[in-house]
C-alpha cells in the first residue's frame, strides 16, 4: 500500500471511529418499563382541564390522522367532541385520545376511517362482534362512542372505590398475571380493556400524548368598564375607573413576573396623558393571576386637569415584553364645574416603558 494510500485508509477508519462513537453517544435511554399494577394515577386521570377544545384541535394538528382532524359530526369538530366529553365526565382529555388510538388508530392513522371513526372508542362492541349487527348500532357514531365510552371510564373510576372486583388495593389474574389495582384509574382501565396488552398499548399512547402544550396565544375581550364611557367631573377630582377583560387567549396572565399584565396607555400606544401629568403609565391588574376564559380587572386612578373641556382616554391590556392584546376600552371625560382642590398626586398607576416596567418598590412608592 502506497503512503498516499495508507494516510487515507488511517483517515477513514479514523472517521468510521468517530462516526460510530457518535451514534453510541446518541442512543436514546431505554423506555420505561411498563407497570401493569399502576396505568396512571388518579390526579391525571381526573385532570380534565388539560386541553380545551381549542387545545385538543392544535394536538391533532401535530398528528397524522388528518381525516380525524377535520372530522365534524352535529355541527361540532372532532376536537370539540372530545374537549366536550372530557368536561361532561371530568376525564383529563389525553386519556381519551389515548384510548381512541389505543383502539382504533384514528389519532395517527386514516387507514379504514369510516368504519372506525364509528367505533372510536371500542365501546359497545367486542373483537369478535359484526359491526353490521343492528342491536350494536345504538352504540355507532363518533359522538356516541366519545361521550358514552368517556362516562364508561369515569364510572369504571367510580366503581373502583366500593365492592366492584376492579376496584383499587384488589388483586386480578389478567392474561396470566397477576395485577394488583394500585390506583382507581388503573382498575378503571382494566375493567374498560380488560387485557395486559391493550393497556400497555393505552400507557404508551399516553405517555406520548400527555407532554404536548399548545402554543401560547394571547387576546382577552371586553367584558364591561366602570363607570360607563361618559363620565361628568370636575376639574382636580379624583377619579377611580375599573376595565374588566376576559382572557381568551391560552397564556396566563400574572400580576407580577418577567412579563406582568397591565392595562396600557393607548391610542397612540404608550402616549402621555393630561390626566397622568404627561406621563405614560401602566395600570395594575386586581388578581394575582387570570387562567383562559377567567376575568382580569385593572383599577384606573386618575385626576382631572384643572382645564374645564372634554377628554378621550384609551387603554388596552399588554403583556409587557411580549405583545399588546384585545380591544381598547374608551372613556369620555367631561370636564366641567368648580374645581376640587386636591393634596394627592396627580396620577396613583405605574409609569412604565414598553420594555422596562418600574421596579415593585417603585411602584409601591407611587400607591403610598
Amino acid at each position: 500500500m502506497s503512503y498516499i494510500l495508507k494516510i487515507r485508509y488511517l483517515l477513514l477508519v479514523g472517521w468510521l471511529i468517530s462516526a460510530l462513537s457518535g451514534v453510541i453517544l446518541l442512543e436514546p435511554s431505554p423506555a420505561k418499563a411498563f407497570n401493569p399494577h399502576n396505568l396512571i394515577s388518579d390526579a391525571e386521570f381526573l385532570d380534565w382541564q388539560t386541553l380545551d377544545a381549542d387545545g385538543v384541535q392544535s394536538f391533532l394538528n401535530t398528528k397524522g390522522g388528518t381525516r380525524l382532524r377535520n372530522f365534524r359530526e352535529g355541527g361540532r369538530s372532532a376536537a370539540q367532541i372530545i374537549a366536550g366529553a372530557a368536561r361532561a365526565n371530568g376525564v383529563n382529555p389525553f386519556v381519551i385520545l389515548a384510548t381512541i388510538q389505543k383502539e382504533e388508530s384514528l389519532i395517527e392513522s386514516n387507514t379504514n376511517f369510516d368504519y372506525r371513526v364509528r367505533w372510536a372508542m371500542g365501546y359497545g362492541i367486542c373483537d369478535g362482534c359484526d359491526a353490521n349487527d343492528p342491536d350494536l348500532q345504538k352504540y355507532a357514531g363518533f359522538t356516541k362512542q366519545v361521550y358514552d365510552g368517556t362516562w364508561q371510564l369515569k364510572h369504571n373510576y367510580n366503581l373502583a372505590a366500593g365492592r366492584s372486583d376492579y376496584r383499587v388495593g384488589n388483586t386480578m389474574v389478567i392474561d396470566g398475571t397477576a395485577v394488583h389495582f394500585d390506583t382507581r384509574a388503573t382498575a378503571a382501565l382494566y375493567r374498560y380493556t380488560p387485557h395486559l396488552h391493550g393497556n400497555e398499548n393505552f400507557v404508551r399512547f399516553y405517555n406520548q400524548y400527555k407532554t404536548y402544550r399548545p402554543p401560547l396565544t394571547y387576546d382577552a375581550r371586553l367584558i364591561a368598564q366602570v363607570p360607563r364611557a361618559n363620565v361628568t367631573v370636575r376639574p382636580g377630582q379624583r377619579i377611580m375607573m375599573l376595565a374588566i377583560y376576559r382572557n381568551t387567549g391560552t397564556a396566563i396572565w400574572r400580576k407580577t413576573g418577567a412579563n406582568p399584565m397591565y392595562l396600557g396607555n393607548w391610542a397612540p400606544q404608550d402616549r402621555g396623558s393630561i390626566f397622568t401629568g404627561g406621563g405614560n403609565v401602566r395600570w395594575e391588574m386586581i388578581q394575582s393571576a387570570v387562567g383562559r376564559n377567567r376575568v382580569g380587572t385593572f383599577k384606573i386612578y386618575f385626576t382631572a386637569p384643572t382645564e374645564p373641556g372634554v377628554y378621550v382616554e384609551k387603554f388596552r391590556p399588554v403583556m409587557e415584553g411580549v405583545t399588546w392584546l384585545g380591544p381598547e376600552v374608551t372613556y369620555t371625560f367631561n370636564v366641567s364645574g368648580s374645581p376640587v382642590s386636591s393634596k394627592g398626586a396627580l396620577i396613583k398607576g405605574t409609569p412604565a416603558t414598553k420594555s422596562s416596567p418600574m421596579t415593585v418598590n417603585q411602584k409601591k412608592a407611587l400607591l403610598q
